[in-house]
């Protein structure tokens, strides 16, 4: 009988010290899911304000800027960046991301 008291106590201590451990590195894996999820949204962010500009801006050198293609790109960087904005606000009401985690570009 002690035996078996002696086996469940060593198996209660050994989950018992192991449960936090686990807890921390689920607790860090989500911390840097969210890091990487973060920088993904900011990279997108990025493209969409970006993109949009660099065509528009071809579009006025080839075509002028009272153009259809230049309006075009002109409305679309105009949308995205209604969004974007909105995007950047909700972000930095947290306060502002850890530049660790988001890399350079994402902090830029």
């Amino acid at each position: 009988m002690q035996k078996v008291n002696l086996a469940i106590l060593i198996l209660v201590l050994t989950v018992l010290a192991c449960t936090p451990q686990n807890a921390q590195k689920e607790a860090v894996n989500t911390e840097q899911a969210a890091q990487i999820d973060l920088a993904a949204v900011l990279d997108t962010i990025w493209r969409m304000e970006q993109e949009p500009i660099t065509m528009r801006d071809d579009m006025l050198d080839k075509h002028g800027a009272d153009s259809e293609e230049y309006k075009k790109y002109q409305a679309i960087y105009e949308a995205n960046h209604l969004i974007n904005e909105q995007k950047i606000q909700a972000i930095l009401a947290n306060g502002w991301p850890d530049t660790a985690g988001i890399g350079a570009a994402g902090n830029r």
